[in-house]
């Protein structure tokens, strides 16, 4: 199929600027589906948690976005919102087997504390004088309770009485009831002497419990919603409506709006309820609209938001559903257009995304200034994302990223860009290229290895990759792998002897996944990131280093205490020395004995390249964050536009943007609070 190449020219003008005062926010959404929200009812906030790790500040109608707080790398599953003190509670999660619990001041972007937890909680909630926030845990001694400013263990409880799905603490604080569901126990503490003040049955394994009143709750298991009272225990009414996954009480209207989850779409539906007013009466529910609006299926967040409701869409976005209006809006939508790669050839900086190729000259970020023809751009043809190859000085070649179809290799002259040339494909995807003395290496996701020669691109060698994660060509014939050790041979890494293909397992005690490898240019120094098993049988990312001569000591110089596999790793071109992302937002440097860090930027960077006197890194939310590598001055963002163009948003307040963007529809001014 021919793919035709469009090449459109841009030169950079300042469109408009901010006092140093002011700042702009980018109005961007989640990079994948919101897993959780929340409100702050007093300052009029929407809190979103997304699987990119981020919380999201919103406010007004439409929502505008105050605030983006790169949390962790892990999904955000829960929120909890203490008004009183400016604070959110968070927990990341994989879902598996690491979960934490961090709190944050979400105006300032400042992390309090980061507590790891064992398990998942069930439910989280700040006292409301935000005194401390309490777990739900799943476990016999179920209820914890921490500092709300310090994270610091609370003993007001210390009895054990099963797993607590949900709790309520009295406005004083002095009063907490929780609700066991194995049991149906309601039982109702002195919190600050930690006694029981009495015990009462109701229903029992209610999933989802809300108040209404002092008194009285709806609740539901898997088929039936209860209304309950909180003082008796009794059901005062039962409804059969299975499927539900949220329920939202409008406390004004004496309503409920229903979340149901479908197969193929989900929907709102609208009920009435009625607690006794009067000695003698019973209290009711019952449906008024079984459809009050339908919604894609698998969203499973909601909540009331002024006079609408908003709902959690799969694809990050929010929707908005007003009564009377079958509709909705849509909020919060993704305008970032992620950068797949960005590497530096010759005095050109190469950037790819799915659906362009651009070119800038070397000397924008230093004069801020470019002449109309200097910025290129080109068509995407294969609408993937592409990893850059430095080839020749006339040529870049490309290889797609993706993980879902087979693998294409491609060349492209930029001086005369009639077409970009498949020059390979694989049948597999590809997990990555790598440049050697003798070609190019290919590594295809649980196929391949092979070698492709620069000039014809003929294979000649190739050899089943099994679970090969990384590889490393340490000369001509002897290639490092990095591996899964679940596979074929139970060594994280192994050495390849390409002419007789010898392989040596090399062990890296407690190490069960290698899956990045470097060698530092002008020595011996080849450097591991790998997951290993701690010795609280927790997941650590931890970075080695050893020496290419003897591959024997793998010495440890920087440990997470979690799993990070989007962790990276380059070289500095203008000292040398090691920069790596693990462990930080932004960027450190290693020197050989001690680590620096680069300036915070609040994004979470996940791979690293360089250019001239830049160092960049590509952001999970698909920005580049750009530092000085002398220094590790923060200096701005390059973002990419889904409609088109691009914005540079400096770090002193100033914004840049190509011709025909429509910056003041991407961004949002805002005052710089002064302490």
């Amino acid at each position: 199929m021919k793919r035709g190449v469009v090449a459109f020219f841009f030169f950079m003008t300042l469109l408009w600027g901010c006092e140093a005062d002011e700042v702009g926010v980018l109005q961007n959404g989640h990079n994948g589906p919101i897993l959780s929200m929340a409100k702050d009812e007093r300052r009029h906030l929407l809190f979103t948690g997304g699987k990119d790790g981020t919380i999201r500040v919103w406010t007004g109608t439409p929502l505008t976005l105050l605030r983006k707080i790169q949390v962790s790398n892990l999904p955000i599953l829960s929120i909890a919102v203490d008004s009183k003190n400016q604070r959110i509670g968070v927990v990341e999660s994989n879902g598996l087997s690491q979960h934490f619990l961090s709190v944050w001041d979400w105006e300032t972007g400042f992390r309090k504390y980061h507590i790891p937890l064992k398990e998942f909680p069930l439910f989280m909630q700040f006292s409301p004088q935000g005194t401390f926030i309490g777990l739900g845990k799943p476990t016999w001694q179920s209820l914890t309770l921490y500092d709300g400013e310090t994270g610091e263990p609370l003993p007001y409880l210390q009895e054990g009485f099963g797993i607590v799905n949900f709790f309520l603490v009295s406005t004083s604080e002095n009063t907490l009831l929780s609700y066991s569901p194995a049991s149906g126990s309601l039982i109702y503490w002195n919190l600050r002497e930690g006694t029981r003040k009495s015990t009462i049955r109701t229903v029992v394994d209610l999933k989802i419990l809300r108040i209404l009143t002092e008194r009285y709750a709806i609740g539901y298991d898997t088929k039936i919603l209860y209304l309950i009272d909180l003082v008796t225990g009794e059901t005062l009414s039962r409804v059969e409506y299975p499927g539900i996954t949220s329920i939202l009480p409008d406390i004004s209207k004496e309503e409920l709006i229903i979340l149901s989850a479908g197969r193929e779409e989900s929907r709102l539906s609208l009920w009435k309820y009625r607690i006794p007013y009067q000695e003698g009466e019973r209290g009711n529910l019952f449906l008024l609209q079984e459809t009050l609006h339908t919604i894609p299926a698998n969203s499973s967040q909601a909540l009331l938001w002024e006079n609408r409701i908003l709902v959690a869409n799969p694809d990050g976005t929010i929707g908005s559903y007003q009564a009377g209006n079958p509709f909705p809006t849509i909020e919060g939508k993704q305008i970032v257009e992620p950068i797949s790669d960005l590497q530096a050839q010759g005095k050109q900086l190469m950037i790819t995304t799915k659906r362009d190729i651009w070119i800038f000259p070397s000397s924008f970020l230093e004069t801020q200034q470019v002449t109309p023809d200097s910025v290129k751009r080109f068509d995407n043809p294969y609408g993937r994302p592409l990893g850059i190859l430095a080839n020749q000085e006339s040529e870049l070649a490309f290889f797609t990223k993706d993980s879902l179809s087979g693998g294409v290799l491609a060349l492209f002259n930029p001086s005369n860009p009639q077409e970009i040339q498949t020059s390979k494909t694989f049948p597999l995807p590809l997990l990555g290229v790598w440049p050697s003395v003798k070609g190019w290496y290919c590594l295809e996701k649980g196929g391949n290895i092979t070698r492709l020669h620069f000039d014809s691109l003929t294979e000649d060698f190739q050899i089943p990759a099994g679970d090969i994660q990384s590889l490393l060509p340490l000369d001509e014939n002897t290639l490092l792998l990095g591996k899964n050790t679940i596979g074929q041979y139970g060594n994280p890494l192994i050495l390849l002897e390409m002419t007789t293909r010898e392989t040596i397992p090399l062990q890296i005690p407690g190490v069960f996944i290698a899956f990045k490898l470097m060698i530092q240019p002008n020595s011996n120094r080849v450097f591991v990131l790998a997951l290993r098993q701690g010795r609280e049988k927790e997941i650590e990312t931890v970075l080695y280093m050893t020496d290419r001569n003897t591959l024997e000591q793998f010495k440890p110089i920087a440990i997470l205490r979690s799993e990070e596999l989007e962790a990276d790793m380059a070289t500095d071109p203008v000292t040398g020395e090691l920069l790596t992302t693990l462990g930080t937002g932004s960027i450190r440097r290693w020197d050989g004995s001690v680590w620096k860090s680069f300036e915070s930027n609040n994004n979470l960077a996940t791979s690293i390249r360089t250019f001239e006197r830049w160092v960049f890194g590509i952001n999970k939310d698909g920005t580049a964050s750009i530092w000085e590598s002398a220094t590790g001055t923060y200096w701005g963002e390059l973002v990419f536009l889904q409609e088109g163009g691009w914005i540079i948003l400096r770090k002193d307040g100033k914004f840049l943007a190509a011709p025909g963007t429509e910056t003041r529809k991407y961004l949002k001014i805002f005052p710089v609070k002064r302490n």
